[in-house]
């Protein structure tokens, strides 16, 4: 069985609630969606109407990986590209991906989204 993606507040949750109690208690409070939505502490997400139990049992007897932002996953591919650049002394390559870097850049400034890396 492989680790499930949860996000980066699910994993925050995760990690704050597993100092004080148990795997089962988290589960048993999911499963009635009694966390509360609310306050310093926010595990409401961990709550099953927010998170398929299912998911939450994985992550927590299998592991879990914190999946990308969309802005993570764009800046990586951004990275990749210009790394590819680097590599490749091939016209064509270097062509290619300096037009994949401009067209995100194009993208994202036209829906006015900032992106450290990537177009700002």
């Amino acid at each position: 069985m492989e680790k499930v993606k949860v996000t980066k507040e699910v994993a925050d949750a995760l990690c704050d609630r597993l100092k004080w109690i148990t795997p089962w208690e988290i589960v048993g409070t999911s499963a009635r969606n009694g966390w509360d939505e609310r306050g310093r502490n926010n595990c409401g997400c961990l709550n099953a109407r927010n998170l398929h139990l299912d998911t939450l049992i994985k992550a927590l007897y299998v592991g879990y990986e914190i999946e990308e932002t969309p802005q993570e996953s764009i800046k990586r591919k951004v990275e990749k590209s210009r790394t590819t650049i680097d590599e490749y002394a091939a016209l064509d390559v270097q062509i290619w991906h300096r037009g994949y870097i401009e067209g995100i850049r194009y993208t994202l400034d036209t829906l006015g989204i900032e992106i450290e890396g990537v177009n700002t």
